[in-house]
């Protein structure tokens, strides 16, 4: 699936909705050759999954793999503070 920030195609995702299990899987996520992976786009994209997750009523997030790993580590990050910031 395309990954599209402020118009431009930035990366792909692999998703899977576990809807028994309440999670909302990213099997894998690709950012595009060229593109900066930074906090920014950490907080957008984890926005964009929660509110997708909540969509499909799974409301953890899991991220599998990430290339750049780098990007990864931001994302859980970034999904971990938005989800305590909403729970708390």
């Amino acid at each position: 699936m395309p990954i599209l920030h402020r118009g431009a195609l930035i990366g792909r995702l692999d998703p899977k909705a576990h809807r028994k299990e309440g999670v909302f899987e990213v099997k894998a996520l690709f950012l595009e050759p060229g593109v900066h992976p930074d906090e920014e786009l950490a907080t957008a994209l984890a926005t964009t999954l929660r509110s997708c997750a909540a969509w499909h009523g799974t409301p953890d997030v899991a991220i599998r793999r990430c290339d750049p790993p780098a990007f990864g580590i931001l994302l859980k990050r970034a999904l971990s503070y938005h989800s305590s910031f909403h729970r708390g």
